[in-house]
């Protein structure tokens, strides 16, 4: 399971290892770097992480890949966990999806309008805030332990990106031009 988070200060990743702690299945943990202005917050939150990780044996604190390998690190992913609990960039969710991840996240901004329209099927991507990390986790289990939906939303996810591509939004922007 493969768990990307931003470098900045959101908990929600030390929320979401700590809860992982007990879960049965192996976690890599990536954190982005932080933004020009957080670079006092983005080290704290990597050594806060390391703490927990090092006390737990299915947790790896991985290093987040140079741009020509992210493709294949996140495809080669089970699925995308995004613990962010306030509003966070899509882009990682956008660069899973397009290699067929399933991404799991939080119902909020602009996730939760990249994956509404995957929730469809019989499984959920999406975990309400209020149920906190453990909702992200059960609903992790639910899509692995059942094949079809896991393939289904393999299948979903490439598609849903595929609207959402550069040249396709050119395209229907150019479109709509008189």
């Amino acid at each position: 399971m493969r768990v990307l988070a931003p470098g900045g200060e959101d908990v929600g990743v030390l929320e979401l290892i700590a809860a992982a702690r007990a879960w049965h299945r192996h976690v890599e943990v990536a954190l982005a770097p932080p933004g020009p202005d957080d670079l006092r917050g983005g080290r704290a939150l990597r050594q806060q992480c390391q703490i927990l990780a090092d006390r737990a044996p299915n947790i790896t604190l991985a290093q987040v890949p140079g741009w020509a390998e992210v493709a294949g690190w996140l495809a080669d992913a089970a699925a995308v966990i995004i613990p962010c609990r306030r509003p966070a960039s899509s882009m990682t969710a956008l660069e899973a999806l397009s290699q067929g991840t399933p991404v799991i996240a939080y119902n909020t901004g602009i996730l939760s309008d990249l994956l509404l329209p995957l929730q469809h099927g019989s499984r959920r991507l999406l975990a309400d805030v209020m149920h906190g990390p453990n909702a992200l986790l059960f609903l992790t289990d639910g899509l692995l332990a059942d094949l079809a939906s896991y393939r289904a939303a393999c299948q979903a996810a490439y598609w849903r990106v595929q609207d959402l591509r550069p040249a396709r939004v050119a395209q229907l922007f150019c479109s709509a031009l008189p």
